[in-house]
């Protein structure tokens, strides 16, 4: 699945780096790319321009679990990384 594919509009070059081991789990009707870790949850990322998101109130990034619930809300990358390494089922 690539990027632009789903989302033409979003800039890829404003990405952080998505570690490896996560696989994309993006589909077209989606507000914004995301990423499902070894773990089991999904990290969205929006654009990084909140005039060009969705809902401009929202974080860029927002790591859910399988079930939905929101884990983090947030637009600090590193909070992110942290909070995915640190998670156990």
């Amino acid at each position: 699945m690539t990027l632009h594919k789903f989302f033409p509009h979003f800039r890829g070059e404003t990405m952080p780096e998505i570690p490896r081991e996560w696989t994309p789990a993006h589909y077209a009707n989606d507000a914004c790319p995301s990423w499902e870790t070894p773990d089991g949850l999904r990290v969205f990322v929006d654009r990084e321009d909140k005039d060009m998101r969705e809902c401009p109130s929202w974080q860029r990034y927002s790591v859910q679990t399988e079930e939905g619930e929101t884990l983090l809300d947030t637009d600090d990358w590193n909070e992110v990384l942290k909070a995915t390494q640190n998670y156990s089922v």
